[in-house]
């Protein structure tokens, strides 16, 4: 069950396209626009910020990249040499931007509590680890520790730079619940 994206861009329907190469530059180009929209969206946050707050949405960022890339490598590394390993690679770049998208322009937010949403994590991840090979399960802890070190960091920020008044658990709890969702949809690719 694929869920909804979490911001409204105008994209290509990829499926669409018959042959691969055509679906791969078409993932290509949906993530274009999302990390373009990513782009725009930090600047006008960045230029509203003081300087500390500058540098400490910068190291959210920094911290929210190492995350993305690991995340996307994890995901299309089981098709590497694979003619669909780039739209794997592009569709979880794009996703993953979008999230981050929604999470900096605060559209997503959640009603659960933060300690109910943590525990569908932990769960959702011991379910995920449980389908995969050993090297794959290391790769995913991998992943979750530049997951847990961005959301800390950008709760931090949000706590201490955000306009609007933010609180820890609430940040967590929003922030936590988009990754939950991509642990599934990692899981459900997994099992097929």
């Amino acid at each position: 069950m694929e869920r909804p994206s979490p911001v409204s861009l105008e994209k290509e329907d990829c499926g669409q396209y018959e042959t691969q190469q055509d679906m791969n530059q078409c993932a290509a180009r949906n993530y274009e626009i999302s990390d373009g929209e990513l782009n725009q969206l930090y600047q006008k946050l960045n230029d509203s910020l003081s300087s500390s707050g500058q540098d400490s949405l910068t190291a959210v960022e920094e911290q929210w990249i190492g995350f993305r890339d690991g995340q996307c490598q994890l995901e299309s590394q089981r098709y590497a040499g694979g003619s669909i390993a780039p739209l794997i690679r592009s569709s979880c770049l794009e996703r993953i931007t979008d999230d981050r998208i929604a999470t900096l322009a605060q559209t997503h937010q959640t009603d659960q509590s933060y300690a109910a949403i943590d525990a569908r994590l932990n769960q959702v991840y011991q379910d995920l680890r449980q389908t995969m090979d050993a090297a794959d399960q290391e790769a995913l802890t991998e992943v979750q520790l530049d997951w847990l070190a961005y959301r800390d960091a950008h709760c931090e920020f949000e706590v201490q730079f955000a306009t609007d008044d933010v609180s820890e658990d609430s940040c967590l709890a929003d922030v936590t619940e988009i990754r939950v969702w991509q642990l599934e949809s990692l899981q459900e690719s997994w099992s097929l």
